[in-house]
């Protein structure tokens, strides 16, 4: 059933985000201090759990949950 596995996936609620990142020349995203190189969804997954831990955001939830409205 399909129905069941789009009833059930998270969704999250709309948020804005802001994200940054440092490239080369070539626009290739540089490490930070760590050696890691972040990808741009990594980047917005972290800084939307960010807005949802300073209380900006709303949590993602069920996407069930908002049929019930």
């Amino acid at each position: 059933m399909i129905l069941s596995w789009y009833a059930t996936q998270t969704v999250r609620p709309d948020c804005v985000v802001g994200i940054s990142r440092i490239t080369d020349g070539s626009g290739h995203t540089l490490p930070d201090a760590n050696g890691r190189v972040w990808s741009d969804e990594e980047l917005v997954d972290r800084a939307y759990q960010q807005a949802v831990d300073s209380g900006h955001c709303d949590p993602p939830r069920a996407r069930w949950k908002q049929w019930l409205g």
